[in-house]
């Protein structure tokens, strides 16, 4: 029997939940997000790696005056590049970001004395554990998102072909799939219109940019993550699996001591030309 204890804001829009799916379907992101004001659901958080199509979200978001807090998941194996937008989009866009790291640790090297080194080698699944899927949880509970966007879209393939924009997660929190019906190139297209910070190595052929030992850049024709995953038997890393375990029951806030450091398609240029007649 599903005993699945939904969130407050899955459970405000469960009934109509097909209905919507086919509705904001047709709409570029500045009218879901429009949708998404009349709403109010409560509890909404973005998480983002920095990945183009996170900061795409997140100017969309400043450019509809809507204040979402950002969590970052901190695996501690980030290229260097990456962890320099966080401050970029603070600055650009005035957004908490809440930073989550693996339990106690602060450096990539207090997780290799803690775990050896290349855990990832001997225990995939361990340290995957460690460094997303922990961390995720321990933001969902400290944080009390009921509801948070993800910059996942139909055309990164694999579990996410055939991804709607709203989708109840295995936990009964309810994800706002913002960019679904985008494509890599209508992304690209915002970035470069709307002057949005992004991560250098994407000039460098790296469209998916994950952990460092994972990524890879892509060639001509090939699909956007199959630079990710690298040595890996996998397309998620935990954090969007489909088979992430489900609340059974409601959950305490857990303690932690590395939080944060402040507590279809339709193509860009239509959605870009919306954002701009209907921005105040």
């Amino acid at each position: 029997m599903d005993q699945t204890t939904y969130s407050a804001a899955t459970l405000q829009v469960l009934p109509r939940l097909a209905e919507l799916n086919s509705q904001l379907a047709q709409q570029p992101p500045v009218e879901i997000l429009r949708w998404l004001r009349s709403e109010q659901l409560p509890g909404l958080v973005q998480f983002s790696s920095f990945g183009v199509s996170g900061m795409v979200i997140m100017d969309l978001l400043h450019q509809g005056s809507l204040k979402v807090p950002v969590v970052f998941i901190d695996t501690l194996h980030h290229f260097p590049e990456t962890l320099a937008l966080g401050p970029r989009a603070q600055s650009k866009y005035g957004t908490a970001i809440h930073y989550y790291r693996p339990r106690g640790l602060a450096t990539r090297q207090e997780f290799e004395q803690a775990h050896g080194t290349e855990l990832w080698v001997h225990n995939s699944e361990l340290y995957h554990e460690l460094t997303k899927v922990e961390p995720t949880e321990r933001a969902l509970e400290e944080l009390g998102v009921q509801a948070w966007l993800t910059g996942r879209r139909r055309t990164q393939g694999g579990e996410r072909s055939d991804l709607e924009v709203l989708e109840v997660d295995a936990d009964g929190r309810l994800k706002i799939n913002l960019l679904a019906h985008w494509s890599f190139e209508d992304v690209q297209l915002y970035v470069a219109l709307n002057g949005v910070p992004y991560n250098p190595l994407l000039d460098r052929g790296y469209k998916s940019i994950g952990d460092v030992q994972f990524t890879a850049p892509v060639a001509a024709g090939e699909g956007e993550r199959e630079g990710r995953w690298l040595g890996q038997a996998r397309t998620e890393c935990g954090m969007h699996s489909k088979n992430r375990p489900r609340r059974r029951t409601s959950t305490s806030t857990s303690t932690s001591t590395s939080t944060s450091s402040t507590a279809v398609s339709t193509s860009a240029a239509t959605i870009i030309r919306s954002n701009n007649n209907n921005s105040n």
